[in-house]
């Protein structure tokens, strides 16, 4: 990985399979530009490092059933890192899904604090109950964050997700920790409702990893703990509304 990413994107990266998880790291200097946006270049490179990880998935004799890439500005520290379920890619290549629901697939974070630091003492083997945990986050701050006003709105900068004995819990970073009001709370249920059910549906379609969901504070305040099929009636309703 190492001489095929040196030679094609220019760059150097370190790589250390853990279990099942193939762990891609490296800097690039420039990631982020000084109009915020992500600059071209670097860009390019991310998306070279993360298409030489998924030949080097494909092509080992070694079990890989996760790809971790780990991109760092070196100037100004922020982290990008993508996460992929190697099956995906294969379901890609024979035409299982589209092209957006791909996509939708990909777990993007920000500022890499859900991945360890990559040392031998610190990396471990990603789960398939992490990896959807991570990607319900993923896929929630997006569509937080993706519109100014609902950002503003809701007041959560960021979501991070974990499943502990069958619970999915999912955790709101807020500036204000004052009490979210209730139609706030209903507008977050909703949008938890259909990103949830969407991917369970996908990675664990009989509710084995999965059986319940809790939303909460990042002080641990609970706001709600509902079952998985609790929730999927609610999404089975809200199709059903839109028909009519």
């Amino acid at each position: 990985m190492h001489d095929l990413c040196k030679k094609e994107q220019k760059v150097d990266v370190e790589a250390r399979l853990v279990g099942k998880t193939l762990y891609l790291s490296c800097s690039v200097e420039g990631l982020i530009g000084l109009d915020l946006n992500f600059q071209k270049e670097a860009l390019e490179t991310l998306e070279g490092v993360m298409l030489s990880g998924t030949r080097a998935t494909l092509s080992t004799d070694a079990k890989v059933d996760f790809l971790i890439v780990r991109v760092k500005d070196a100037r100004l520290g922020s982290i990008i890192t993508l996460l992929r379920y190697v099956p995906d890619i294969k379901g890609l290549l024979y035409m299982r899904y589209s092209r957006s629901d791909f996509e939708d697939r990909l777990v993007i974070e920000t500022d890499g604090a859900q991945d360890p630091a990559n040392t031998p003492e610190t990396l471990r083997d990603i789960s398939l109950p992490e990896f959807m945990a991570r990607l319900i986050s993923s896929r929630l701050h997006r569509q937080i964050t993706g519109n100014p006003l609902v950002s503003v709105f809701l007041r959560i900068s960021q979501v991070r997700g974990r499943v502990e004995d069958g619970v999915l819990i999912l955790t709101l970073e807020r500036a204000e920790q004052d009490a979210l009001p209730l139609a706030t709370n209903e507008i977050l249920e909703a949008a938890v409702a259909e990103v949830v059910v969407d991917v369970t549906g996908k990675f664990d379609p009989k509710g084995v990893l999965i059986e319940d969901v809790r939303l909460e504070e990042s002080d641990g305040r609970l706001l709600w703990e509902k079952p998985l099929l609790a929730l999927q009636s609610r999404v089975k309703s809200a199709e059903k509304k839109k028909r009519e």
